[in-house]
């Protein structure tokens, strides 16, 4: 079957066998999975077995952050943090439907906001870092409860925080 064909099924077994194993020891600090670290390919079509394309970036996180989410939830659900994911660069990892760089990478994003929407009651925390928040899916962005702004250049942020009755741009200090 083509999903046999390129080797994303070992990128999940190996994503699967490092989060459990940090997740499961009792010396945790910090695990780092650099998605582009990762050579990750497919079968570029349904007929051409030999030919095969890269995974997008987009859909390497996704993979990482389902098999994070999955561990989370395998070990309950619990009021605390257990885990953090930090999505640096998130602009390029969970990119705004109208700034995807491959067709399928919608999919992808909504399938890493479904993650971050269900993860917190597992014990699954998010970090979102970007330079510029209105290229980073909005699903994400409404699940933001504190935000650190140095500086904001578009009214994106402030349309998405959690209240923006709150007066965001209040709080900030002047650029000028």
């Amino acid at each position: 079957s083509k999903s046999s064909w390129g080797n994303v099924e070992d990128f999940k077994k190996l994503m699967e066998s490092a989060v459990s194993g940090f997740m499961d020891s009792n010396n945790k600090s910090v695990m780092v999975l650099n998605p582009e670290k990762y050579i990750v390919r497919q079968a570029a079509t349904d007929y051409k077995i030999a030919e095969l394309k890269d995974v997008s970036l987009v859909e390497k996180v996704q993979i990482i952050s389902e098999t994070v989410l999955k561990k989370c939830m395998d070990l309950g659900q619990i009021d605390k943090a257990r885990c953090f994911v930090v999505y640096e660069e998130a602009h390029s990892l969970t990119p705004e439907f109208n700034s995807v760089v491959v067709k399928d990478d919608n999919s992808h994003a909504n399938g890493t906001a479904k993650v971050i929407l269900q993860g917190r009651k597992y014990g699954l925390g998010c970090i979102i870092v970007t330079q510029r928040t209105a290229n980073v899916t909005k699903s994400i962005l409404n699940q933001c409860n504190t935000i650190f702004a140095l500086r904001v250049f578009d009214d994106c942020l402030l349309y998405t925080s959690p209240s923006p009755r709150d007066g965001l741009l209040s709080r900030m200090p002047s650029s000028a």
